[in-house]
């Protein structure tokens, strides 16, 4: 009788020790969720080349100030060229645009516009010039001002990119008008846009 009763306790002991491997808790589904909004940014400050007759005065992450140093040909008259390229290491993760502005719609006086008589037809109060806008060597949008405030030009790309984009500036050699004496100002927007 001492024997079953051991027996026993070893069945049930057995039993127990299954019971708890039976009964272990099942781990539920986690399910994670992240939402990324849509985002572009230029990275880092811009770097400037191809500089032709043209000075960088501060060039920062949100605003950067140039000066054209000789507008002019002192002997003629006549409009200098001027150029340079502006780069911005950039990023979208989503489709994006890119938007050219021209607040003065080219360079105008300070001040407003000055007064030329009919017979000085031939003396300019508006520098205009033309830029292109590209990412990856792909040319997004261009813009040629012509005294037009506000004028912009818009670039879509296709899906995230990442890379470089490049503002390319130039003010073409101009024989034939000579600009009217004043201190001439524009306002160009670069901006990238997620949709």
């Amino acid at each position: 009788m001492g024997r079953k009763m051991t027996g026993s306790a070893l069945v049930v002991l057995a039993m127990a020790a299954g019971d708890a491997r039976a009964q272990s808790a099942v781990i539920p589904a986690i399910n994670l969720v992240a939402n990324q909004v849509a985002f572009c940014s230029f990275a880092a400050v811009p770097t400037l080349s191809n500089l032709i007759n043209v000075r960088p005065y501060a060039v920062t992450s949100t605003v950067s100030t140039l000066d054209i140093t000789d507008p002019i040909n002192f002997s003629t008259g006549a409009l200098n060229a001027a150029s340079f390229t502006l780069t911005l290491p950039s990023v979208c993760n989503i489709n994006s645009r890119i938007i050219v502005t021209s607040e003065n719609g080219g360079l105008k006086p300070l001040g407003g516009v000055i007064a030329v008589a009919p017979d000085e037809s031939f003396l300019a109060s508006l520098i205009n010039y033309t830029v292109l806008a590209n990412w990856q060597d792909a040319t997004l949008a261009g813009l040629a001002t012509d005294g037009t405030p506000a004028a912009s030009s818009v670039g879509v790309t296709t899906g995230p990119k990442a890379g470089n984009v490049t503002l390319q500036f130039h003010l073409d050699f101009d024989p034939i008008n000579i600009v009217a004496a004043g201190n001439y100002s524009d306002v160009l927007h670069l901006q990238l846009e997620p949709q």
